[in-house]
Protein backbone atom coordinates (compact mmCIF):
# COMPACT_ATOMS: atom_id res chain seq x y z
CA UNK A 1 0.00 0.00 0.00
CA UNK A 2 3.05 2.26 0.31
CA UNK A 3 3.98 2.31 -2.95
CA UNK A 4 2.02 3.81 -6.46
CA UNK A 5 -1.26 4.25 -4.83
CA UNK A 6 -0.12 6.97 -2.62
CA UNK A 7 -0.48 9.79 -5.90
CA UNK A 8 -3.73 9.57 -6.00
CA UNK A 9 -4.63 9.31 -1.82
CA UNK A 10 -5.96 12.85 -2.25
CA UNK A 11 -7.89 12.69 -5.33
CA UNK A 12 -5.92 13.51 -8.04
CA UNK A 13 -7.18 15.35 -11.68
CA UNK A 14 -5.15 14.94 -15.01
CA UNK A 15 -5.53 16.76 -18.07
CA UNK A 16 -6.26 14.92 -21.03
CA UNK A 17 -6.29 15.91 -24.53
CA UNK A 18 -9.03 14.16 -26.61
CA UNK A 19 -10.99 14.12 -29.73
CA UNK A 20 -14.08 16.23 -29.21
CA UNK A 21 -17.75 14.42 -27.82
CA UNK A 22 -19.83 14.16 -25.78
CA UNK A 23 -19.76 12.88 -22.14
CA UNK A 24 -20.95 9.13 -21.00
CA UNK A 25 -22.32 8.00 -18.06
CA UNK A 26 -19.01 7.53 -17.03
CA UNK A 27 -18.43 10.95 -16.91
CA UNK A 28 -21.23 11.38 -14.11
CA UNK A 29 -23.98 9.99 -14.95
CA UNK A 30 -25.42 13.63 -15.58
CA UNK A 31 -22.41 15.41 -15.80
CA UNK A 32 -22.48 19.77 -15.90
CA UNK A 33 -19.31 21.81 -17.66
CA UNK A 34 -16.22 22.43 -16.05
CA UNK A 35 -14.15 25.02 -15.78
CA UNK A 36 -10.32 24.97 -16.58
CA UNK A 37 -6.99 25.46 -14.64
CA UNK A 38 -4.20 26.08 -16.01
CA UNK A 39 -1.42 24.03 -15.36
CA UNK A 40 1.87 22.62 -16.95
CA UNK A 41 1.57 19.72 -19.22
CA UNK A 42 3.74 17.10 -18.82
CA UNK A 43 4.56 15.01 -22.53
CA UNK A 44 3.91 11.30 -22.24
CA UNK A 45 3.63 9.51 -25.68
CA UNK A 46 1.35 11.42 -28.28
CA UNK A 47 -0.86 12.70 -25.13
CA UNK A 48 0.50 15.22 -22.03
CA UNK A 49 -1.64 14.81 -18.53
CA UNK A 50 -0.71 16.73 -15.36
CA UNK A 51 -1.44 15.90 -12.46
CA UNK A 52 -3.25 18.09 -9.79
CA UNK A 53 -4.05 18.08 -6.40
CA UNK A 54 -8.12 18.73 -5.72
CA UNK A 55 -8.21 21.70 -3.91
CA UNK A 56 -9.40 20.65 0.23
CA UNK A 57 -13.15 19.19 -0.59
CA UNK A 58 -16.64 20.04 1.45
CA UNK A 59 -16.51 17.89 4.80
CA UNK A 60 -18.93 15.92 5.93
CA UNK A 61 -17.62 14.84 9.44
CA UNK A 62 -20.81 13.42 10.66
CA UNK A 63 -22.07 11.86 7.43
CA UNK A 64 -22.33 7.73 8.42
CA UNK A 65 -23.64 4.66 7.26
CA UNK A 66 -25.14 3.22 10.49
CA UNK A 67 -26.85 0.24 8.81
CA UNK A 68 -26.85 -1.88 5.51
CA UNK A 69 -28.81 -4.95 4.59
CA UNK A 70 -29.87 -6.85 1.63
CA UNK A 71 -33.13 -8.76 1.24
CA UNK A 72 -34.81 -9.84 -1.45
CA UNK A 73 -32.69 -8.47 -3.55
CA UNK A 74 -33.52 -5.37 -2.00
CA UNK A 75 -30.58 -2.99 -0.06
CA UNK A 76 -31.26 -0.81 2.81
CA UNK A 77 -28.83 1.65 4.21
CA UNK A 78 -29.46 3.91 6.72
CA UNK A 79 -27.93 7.05 6.32
CA UNK A 80 -27.11 9.82 8.98
CA UNK A 81 -26.10 13.55 9.00
CA UNK A 82 -26.99 16.68 9.84
CA UNK A 83 -25.22 18.47 6.32
CA UNK A 84 -24.97 15.63 3.95
CA UNK A 85 -27.91 14.44 1.93
CA UNK A 86 -28.25 11.85 -0.76
CA UNK A 87 -29.72 13.89 -4.43
CA UNK A 88 -28.40 17.09 -3.22
CA UNK A 89 -24.94 18.82 -4.60
CA UNK A 90 -22.21 19.40 -3.15
CA UNK A 91 -22.08 23.10 -2.52
CA UNK A 92 -18.38 23.43 -3.89
CA UNK A 93 -18.91 20.97 -6.99
CA UNK A 94 -18.57 24.04 -9.25
CA UNK A 95 -15.24 24.63 -8.13
CA UNK A 96 -14.25 21.21 -8.59
CA UNK A 97 -13.36 21.39 -12.32
CA UNK A 98 -14.37 17.89 -12.71
CA UNK A 99 -17.17 15.64 -13.95
CA UNK A 100 -20.68 16.02 -11.36
CA UNK A 101 -23.86 14.19 -10.99
CA UNK A 102 -26.96 16.38 -11.80
CA UNK A 103 -28.37 14.07 -9.58
CA UNK A 104 -26.74 14.90 -6.71
CA UNK A 105 -24.56 13.15 -3.75
CA UNK A 106 -24.67 9.41 -3.23
CA UNK A 107 -23.89 6.03 -2.29
CA UNK A 108 -21.15 4.24 -4.44
CA UNK A 109 -21.84 0.75 -4.33
CA UNK A 110 -18.52 -1.53 -5.14
CA UNK A 111 -18.88 -5.43 -5.24
CA UNK A 112 -16.11 -7.12 -5.31
CA UNK A 113 -13.51 -6.17 -8.33
CA UNK A 114 -16.93 -4.36 -10.33
CA UNK A 115 -17.46 -1.10 -11.32
CA UNK A 116 -19.45 1.19 -8.91
CA UNK A 117 -23.32 1.21 -8.97
CA UNK A 118 -24.18 5.31 -8.07
CA UNK A 119 -27.49 4.80 -5.96
CA UNK A 120 -29.42 8.16 -5.10
CA UNK A 121 -31.66 6.98 -2.73
CA UNK A 122 -30.93 4.84 1.00
CA UNK A 123 -33.39 1.76 -0.62
CA UNK A 124 -32.69 0.31 -3.38
CA UNK A 125 -32.96 -3.25 -5.96
CA UNK A 126 -29.63 -4.67 -7.12
CA UNK A 127 -28.73 -7.60 -8.36
CA UNK A 128 -25.84 -9.75 -6.38
CA UNK A 129 -25.07 -13.26 -7.62
CA UNK A 130 -25.43 -16.11 -4.89
CA UNK A 131 -22.14 -16.78 -3.19
CA UNK A 132 -18.95 -15.11 -1.67
CA UNK A 133 -18.31 -11.54 -1.87
CA UNK A 134 -16.81 -8.28 -1.19
CA UNK A 135 -19.47 -5.29 -0.31
CA UNK A 136 -17.93 -2.08 -0.33
CA UNK A 137 -20.36 0.98 0.22
CA UNK A 138 -19.31 4.61 0.95
CA UNK A 139 -21.45 8.20 0.97
CA UNK A 140 -19.98 10.43 -2.12
CA UNK A 141 -20.23 13.79 -3.29
CA UNK A 142 -22.03 14.89 -6.26
CA UNK A 143 -18.73 15.13 -7.91
CA UNK A 144 -18.06 11.20 -6.87
CA UNK A 145 -15.75 12.05 -4.71
CA UNK A 146 -15.63 9.52 -1.27
CA UNK A 147 -16.26 10.73 2.08
CA UNK A 148 -12.82 9.25 3.37
CA UNK A 149 -14.26 8.31 6.97
CA UNK A 150 -14.64 4.92 8.91
CA UNK A 151 -18.47 6.41 9.94
CA UNK A 152 -19.60 7.16 5.76
CA UNK A 153 -18.46 3.65 4.85
CA UNK A 154 -19.62 -0.11 5.10
CA UNK A 155 -17.39 -3.29 4.38
CA UNK A 156 -18.24 -6.55 4.94
CA UNK A 157 -17.59 -10.37 3.79
CA UNK A 158 -21.09 -12.14 2.94
CA UNK A 159 -22.59 -14.86 1.49
CA UNK A 160 -25.28 -14.33 -0.30
CA UNK A 161 -28.53 -16.87 -0.69
CA UNK A 162 -31.43 -16.41 -2.90
CA UNK A 163 -30.87 -12.54 -3.04
CA UNK A 164 -30.39 -12.39 0.18
CA UNK A 165 -27.37 -11.73 2.99
CA UNK A 166 -27.31 -15.76 4.76
CA UNK A 167 -23.77 -14.36 6.47
CA UNK A 168 -21.90 -11.52 7.03
CA UNK A 169 -18.80 -10.59 8.60
CA UNK A 170 -16.64 -7.30 9.23
CA UNK A 171 -13.27 -7.70 7.35
CA UNK A 172 -10.66 -7.02 9.98
CA UNK A 173 -6.85 -6.97 9.19
CA UNK A 174 -6.58 -7.30 5.61
CA UNK A 175 -5.30 -4.25 3.83
CA UNK A 176 -7.83 -3.96 0.76
CA UNK A 177 -8.26 -1.29 -2.07
CA UNK A 178 -11.88 -0.49 -3.99
CA UNK A 179 -10.87 1.53 -7.00
CA UNK A 180 -13.68 3.84 -7.59
CA UNK A 181 -13.02 6.80 -10.35
CA UNK A 182 -12.86 7.33 -13.29
CA UNK A 183 -15.34 4.72 -14.73
CA UNK A 184 -16.01 4.32 -17.98
CA UNK A 185 -15.79 6.60 -21.27
CA UNK A 186 -14.99 10.21 -20.96
CA UNK A 187 -15.22 12.17 -24.58
CA UNK A 188 -14.85 16.08 -25.12
CA UNK A 189 -13.51 18.83 -23.57
CA UNK A 190 -15.09 19.70 -20.78
CA UNK A 191 -15.27 16.30 -19.56
CA UNK A 192 -11.72 15.27 -20.85
CA UNK A 193 -9.69 18.12 -19.18
CA UNK A 194 -10.12 17.35 -15.61
CA UNK A 195 -10.59 13.21 -14.40
CA UNK A 196 -10.77 12.72 -11.09
CA UNK A 197 -9.06 9.24 -9.83
CA UNK A 198 -10.69 8.12 -6.61
CA UNK A 199 -10.35 4.67 -4.67
CA UNK A 200 -11.03 3.76 -1.54
CA UNK A 201 -8.21 2.27 1.48
CA UNK A 202 -9.50 -0.08 3.90
CA UNK A 203 -7.31 -1.45 6.87
CA UNK A 204 -4.28 0.05 5.83
CA UNK A 205 -2.37 3.71 5.97
CA UNK A 206 -0.41 5.06 2.82
CA UNK A 207 2.69 5.83 3.23
CA UNK A 208 4.97 9.18 2.15
CA UNK A 209 7.12 7.11 -0.18
CA UNK A 210 5.95 8.12 -4.04
CA UNK A 211 6.49 5.01 -6.90
CA UNK A 212 5.30 6.39 -10.46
Amino acid sequence: MRTFFYLFALCLVFNSCQSGGDSTEAAGEESTPATEEKAAAADTGNKKYTLTPFSPSQAYPDAMIMGMTYQDGRFDFDVKGEAYQLGAQTPDAGQKSCANSAKGQHIHLIVDDQPYAAKYEASFEHDVADGDHYILAFLSRSYHESIKTNAASRVRKVTVANKSIAEETTVEGTPLLFYSRPKGTYKGKANTDKVMLDFFVYNATLGDDVMV
